[in-house]
């Protein structure tokens, strides 16, 4: 397809300014992506980010008034988008290569400090993109979307059934749903249903193409002629990339994973970087000469540098061993420590070879301080403390020259070896592929026994957890006769312990409700693994963690309770009955066991300022972006609808993470608010350009 065609598609008005956006391809990361800009190069410069079923076309309005107004507009299609070249590998993109993408376009244009405009998951991409490059960013403007980051939110919480983000997390169905249809039928659906108000869901047996009927008009501020240039673009580069991210590079119910993977870059940095500053740094701040941990981490040290090593016990409950994960592909040796790095054998030589580490006088030494090989020939050069006297140590001397003879040294660099990736280079995608299978975890692994609650609560969460609980549809699968599989309390959907505990609708109200009295915002959760370790995403003190995992696995023991008494009782499901069992029931299991007997029932009841100052223990500092910041939501948006997004949007709580934010509301606002309403977006973009022009130095 060709750009002019773009061009064409464009009313008679716009023809003229359309035509002074020029494109180019620029080469980054090993892909040629596309960005369409306009404006003089001396001008201060804006980038525009992309949501879905987006591309650069979604900005042209903002880019042409921008652009009147004095400043560069630049607007990327994002890897697999439009015109920009797919990876390889679209199942592996992530968040985090488009983020980096980002940062290579504007280096590639030799462009230092820009404001940045996201939309949709364009937001998703601007706010960690301020964070990890905050000497780039002058300003930021998001449009439909809040800054959400990993850990914001205490109590997990789910996306419908149906709703669209859920059925396309899951790989082949949205294609599945897409083949049945032309691009130019998808983009005008997905352009139907996201201008819709309220949250489209579709039925057990409908698919997400299936919300919209053929008749249905397009939106009257989106012609044919868009529709037109968005399927020809789409028909360039397919649906590929755009279903991994935003819906599996970084899946709503796995925000936590995506951090923990971003947070293990720094073990590779840190094993593969040794003769780089940052690293001689924090091994000078961390190491101890009593304990040669690969990565070291002070406990008396405060600071991030501890949470980066402790991501270790998160990703080993999903089969991620970190210390085992790099290895040196030894060529001259000068890279690798002979001692402490996975070279040779099954582990390191101070493990295996402990008498002799002890005795080592420079027990960071490298392969080539101390070894080379050459034609038949083994060349060693120890430099031991003292003369090796005892029979143990001369046999562990012989032990490690036989192990040394057998060895095969290369020529050339040192290389490394990631070993969760085919190709051997480290990157976050693989963590995240290698995490995501461990969807079901095995029963009683990982899951946390909590003191806080009786054995036989902390049962239910177990064996609800490994769909050991007699639901409807475990008894099924047991071939007992069950006439009817259908969830209890909402009679909606088959009933497992997935649905019961997360997807129902009466359960998800008890969820919102919980989160509001512990003076928390609901996030999203796809299973009951994502609620039951919530608390590990928490910043604050372990007690803290403690009493909300706590309470997440007395609302899974009471919402037992009521199937059961709708099953055998008669009953009639009651949301307000769990709700205040729940709280009597924690409060009188919580408070007993936690020491906390300054705890008052009213204190309880209302979680008040006395609770929640008696759990808060040393914080965290939450990830803040400092920079000046305007939110744009449009009244009707249907993100609003999300249950707890609205509530998180108005209740302020955004400002903990962006505390110069202000939020504009636009009424009468789709999702598509730049297309929808060009001219009060510009003018909205205009004003707080204009106002914070002097952060960019031109």
């Amino acid at each position: 397809m060709h750009i002019k065609h773009i061009h064409q598609l464009t009313t008679h008005t716009h023809t003229i300014a359309m035509d002074q956006i020029t494109h180019r391809f620029v080469q980054v990361n090993g892909l040629k992506l596309h960005v369409a800009e306009i404006g003089l190069e001396s001008s201060p410069v804006v980038i525009f980010l992309h949501g879905f079923p987006e591309i650069w076309y979604t900005w042209r309005h903002q880019m042409i008034a921008v652009a009147k107004a004095g400043f560069r507009a630049i607007a990327p299609d994002f890897r697999g988008y439009g015109l920009s070249e797919s990876p390889a590998e679209p199942e592996k993109a992530t968040f985090a290569d488009l983020i980096k993408d980002t940062a290579s376009i504007l280096d590639s244009l030799n462009i230092s400090k820009v404001f940045v405009i996201g939309k949709d998951f364009g937001a998703i991409v601007t706010y960690p993109f301020a964070l990890q490059h905050p000497e780039k960013v002058a300003g930021i403007v998001t449009i439909g979307l809040p800054f959400m980051p990993p850990g914001a939110f205490t109590t997990e919480f789910v996306l419908p059934e149906g709703f669209y983000p859920r059925r396309w997390q899951e790989p082949g169905r949205a294609e599945a749903d897409f083949g049945r249809f032309d691009v130019k039928t998808v983009v005008r659906n997905v352009y139907i249903l996201f201008s819709q108000s309220e949250l489209q869901i579709a039925n057990e047996n409908q698919e997400i193409m299936d919300l919209v009927k053929p008749s249905t008009p397009l939106p009257s501020w989106f012609s044919e002629e868009d529709l037109e240039a968005y399927a020809a673009l789409y028909e360039k580069s397919g649906f590929r990339t755009a279903l991994q991210v935003p819906y599996r590079g970084l899946g709503f119910g796995s925000l936590r994973d995506a951090n923990l993977s971003m947070l293990a870059k720094w073990w590779w940095r840190f094993t593969t970087e040794k003769d780089n500053l940052w690293r001689r740094v924090i091994w000078s701040i961390h190491h101890n000469n009593r304990s040669w941990a690969p990565i070291p981490a002070k406990v008396s040290v405060a600071g991030p540098w501890k949470q980066i090593v402790g991501i270790r016990d998160c990703l080993s409950r999903v089969g991620i061993n970190l210390s085992e994960s790099i290895w040196s592909r030894v060529g001259c040796g000068s890279k690798t420590a002979f001692w402490l790095d996975f070279w040779i054998g099954d582990s390191p030589l101070y493990i295996g070879f402990p008498l002799l580490f002890a005795l080592e006088s420079d027990r960071s030494c490298r392969v080539s301080d101390r070894v080379s090989w050459g034609i038949d020939v083994l060349n060693v050069s120890w430099a031991w403390s003292r003369s090796i006297l005892s029979d143990s140590e001369q046999q562990e001397l012989s032990d490690l020259l036989l192990l040394l003879c057998d060895f095969n040294g290369g020529e050339g660099l040192d290389t490394w070896v990631w070993k969760y990736d085919n190709s051997g280079v480290f990157s976050v995608a693989s963590i995240k592929i290698t995490a995501a299978t461990e969807s079901n975890p095995v029963p009683g692994y990982g899951f946390h026994w909590n003191k806080l609650v009786p054995k036989k609560v902390g049962i239910v969460s177990w064996r609800a957890l490994s769909e050991r609980l007699p639901t409807r549809v475990a008894l099924a699968a047991r071939n007992i006769q069950i006439a009817d599989t259908r969830c209890l309390l909402c009679e909606e959907y088959d009933e497992t312990s997935d649905h019961l505990f997360v997807a129902c609708q009466f359960t998800q109200s008890i969820w919102l409700i919980v989160a509001q009295w512990c003076r928390s915002q609901p996030t999203f959760a796809f299973s009951l693994k994502d609620i039951l370790e919530a608390h590990n995403a928490v910043h604050g003190s372990k007690k803290k963690k403690l009493v909300l995992n706590a309470i997440a696995q007395v609302v899974i023991w009471c919402v037992w309770r009521m199937r059961n008494e709708v099953l055998f009782g008669q009953a009639s499901p009651s949301v307000s009955k769990v709700v205040e069992e729940v709280k009597s029931m924690a409060f009188l299991w919580i408070k007993n066991r936690a020491g906390s007997s300054n705890w008052s029932w009213n204190d309880w009841r209302s979680f008040s300022l006395n609770i929640t100052m008696d759990m808060v223990g040393s914080e965290v500092q939450n990830p803040k972006v400092e920079v000046p910041t305007t939110m744009i939501m449009g009244e009707a948006d249907y993100v609003l609808k999300i249950p707890g997004m609205g509530e998180y949007i108005r209740s302020g709580e955004v400002k903990k993470y962006v505390p110069n934010q202000e939020t504009i509301y636009v009424p009468h606002g789709s999702h598509f608010l730049p297309e929808q309403f060009p001219e009060k977006v510009n003018e909205l973009v205009l004003d707080f350009l204009n106002r914070h022009k002097h952060l960019v130095a031109v």
